[in-house]
């Protein structure tokens, strides 16, 4: 065969395979999901979520999907915990009576039973992890060497059930916190690199899944709210939002996934002045295969879908370990 005919049937098949038509549809499956979290030395107490799956066209939380019949339960280390659905919460699943502590390093077994459909997963709770401040002479403004300071974190002193109940009474007099200065300026509040307010080192019993760090002002009121709508606030905080006052305010809390050694906290991490709880969480590695594929912010990948560990069904059934901390923010005067 002469290479000019051979050319043309090769065209010719191209051009016909091109036409040909291609069931490239996704076939939508709705199936049941489950979200759960269990949180290491608290007690086994989470709220489960049971709904079935939403189609690309129905608006989100539609109260039609939500699952308020289900059988849940949590398979602990010495009993299995049956969980109930929530009075006038569709689709809230959680334990009435104190169940037995989320101990670190040990596997919990997630089950839902539902109109024929059995689902289930299981969490290992991530080991310990431990915190500390430390402090820095990396830094530089305009030519300037610029130290950061230590600060004291108080773990020792501020307990759990301290710092809940001063938030719970709304009084921070009882419990103790360094005072951080928030600074305005091309060092200071400009992007990922800026100086940061402080540091910390954390060092984990095995390596963690994910670091996670999360910070709730406790005083988000309006009157706190740090104003900054300049092209860098904008681009990597979001604008402000504008309540119905016309008063400006941004997202409360702030959460940001990790995998450095080194936790620098710096004007990404706080929107307003006053009281901050600081909670540096450690999530297990089914958390990390599943945020790895969500669309928004880093380290995630908008190009890789969620890894759900639920057997059966969507979602995700994950544990952390936490250490929590308080700090104030004050402005530069």
């Amino acid at each position: 065969m002469n290479s000019k005919l051979a050319t043309t049937i090769l065209t010719g098949l191209l051009f016909l395979s091109s036409c040909a038509p291609v069931d490239d549809e996704i076939k939508y499956e709705e199936k049941v999901v489950v979200f759960g979290n269990l949180k290491a030395n608290f007690t086994l107490a989470d709220t489960i979520y049971v709904s079935r799956s939403y189609d690309i066209t129905q608006p989100h939380e539609a109260e039609a999907n939500w699952i308020t019949d289900a059988d849940v339960s949590v398979k602990g280390l010495i009993f299995t915990h049956p969980f109930e659905p929530v009075e006038n919460m569709p689709g809230r699943y959680i334990k009435k009576y104190t169940g037995e502590r989320v101990m670190p390093n040990k596997t919990y077994e997630l089950k839902v039973d539902w109109k024929g459909q059995s689902l289930t997963s299981e969490t290992t709770i991530p080991d310990t992890v431990h915190i500390l401040s430390v402090s820095s002479d990396d830094y530089s403004c305009g030519g300037e060497g610029i130290s950061v300071p230590a600060i004291n974190l108080y773990l020792n002193e501020n307990t759990t059930a301290a710092i809940r109940r001063a938030i719970y009474q709304n009084d921070f007099s009882q419990v103790k916190m360094d005072t951080v200065t928030y600074r305005e300026g091309s060092c200071y509040s400009a992007s990922f690199a800026s100086i940061p307010m402080f540091i910390l080192k954390w060092e984990a019993e095995s390596d963690p899944g994910m670091m996670r760090i999360v910070s709730y002002s406790l005083e988000d009121h309006v009157n706190n709210a740090i104003i900054d709508t300049s092209f860098a606030a904008n681009i990597f905080k979001d604008p402000m939002m504008v309540d119905d006052n016309g008063n400006l305010f941004r997202q409360n809390p702030i959460v940001w996934h990790l995998s450095q050694k080194y936790l620098d906290f710096s004007w990404m991490s706080f929107n307003y002045t006053g009281v901050h709880l600081i909670e540096v969480q450690v999530a297990d590695s089914s958390f990390q295969s599943y945020y790895r594929g969500f669309p928004v912010g880093p380290p995630q990948n908008q190009y890789i879908l969620p890894e759900s560990n639920i057997e059966g069904g969507y979602g995700l059934f994950s544990s952390t370990y936490s250490r929590y901390f308080l700090v104030y923010v004050k402005m530069e005067e």
